[in-house]
């Protein structure tokens, strides 16, 4: 669980069409009762900091459907069955930031122990923004400083604060706790 890929993958077109199959035909996700658990009962989830250039001291955030338009969080979510950490980082990144670029290298794994769940964070190179995406009618994605996004985030996704100080420190490889919700 703690060893990375160190291949990049290109996020793109086919992407988009595996992220529209994934859901159900009401238009809702795929139910909770399909989670991936690992061997420590934690279900799986995969998320991707998005980084506008290789300086990496910008990510893009998107809001939160159900917290309202203020409450930013890294973009994310559970793997599907049979999927990969890698390809539920890229799908989750497109529905929800509408982002294509070059997957580069994982940052860490982090545990959520109040949650329960354990969360792959991977680094996703950004070559454009698409207009059209989609949650792009109920989330808003804006680009934030590495401590802005840290404030950002701070006091409703703090695991979230942890993935943006791996970044921060150079991080990746690493499996890290993020036990505060």
């Amino acid at each position: 669980m703690t060893t990375a890929t160190s291949a990049a993958s290109h996020i793109g077109a086919h992407s988009a069409a595996a992220a529209s199959q994934q859901q159900q035909p009401n238009g809702n996700k795929v139910p909770e009762d399909s989670r991936v658990y690992d061997f420590d009962g934690f279900y799986l989830r995969a998320a991707c900091l998005c980084v506008r250039d290789a300086s990496e001291r910008e990510v893009l955030l998107v809001s939160s459907p159900r917290r309202g338009p203020d409450r930013w969080l890294v973009p994310g979510g559970k793997l599907d069955p049979g999927e990969t950490s890698e390809a539920a980082a890229a799908r989750e990144t497109l529905e929800e930031a509408g982002a294509v670029g070059v997957l580069g290298r994982r940052l860490g794994v982090f545990d959520n122990e109040a949650r329960g769940h354990r969360t792959s964070v991977y680094v996703l190179h950004v070559d454009r923004l698409l207009d059209t995406y989609l949650e792009g009618d109920v989330r808003r994605r804006r680009w934030f400083g590495l401590e802005e996004a840290k404030r950002a985030l701070d006091g409703h996704h703090k695991s979230h604060i942890e993935y943006v100080a791996a970044l921060d420190r150079g991080g990746g490889n690493v499996k890290q706790d993020a036990n505060t919700v």
